[in-house]
């Protein structure tokens, strides 16, 4: 199977979005299992900011996914003869 850089990109963009649908559960039931307890749940500011982290970084992937697909887009629609 030949992957052009359509195809990277759109695999890059759903990994990207796996990543933060996968770090938002992780770190959401984090924060709402540190909050019921009342002597870590100063911590949870903490875990808040750990978690917007990854997702950012999630969010980064997917941008780098969308930037390789426009760029492929761009490549083959200037490749086409008219």
């Amino acid at each position: 199977m030949d992957l052009n850089s359509q195809q990277i990109g759109k695999g890059l963009q759903w990994f990207g979005w796996l990543f933060v649908l996968f770090n938002g559960v992780k770190y959401g039931y984090g924060v709402y299992d540190t909050l019921s307890d009342p002597s870590v749940s100063a911590y949870a500011p903490l875990i808040v900011a750990e978690g917007m982290l990854f997702a950012c970084s999630g969010l980064f992937i997917v941008w780098l996914g969308r930037r390789i697909v426009r760029k492929a887009e761009r490549q083959q629609a200037t490749d086409k003869p008219v």
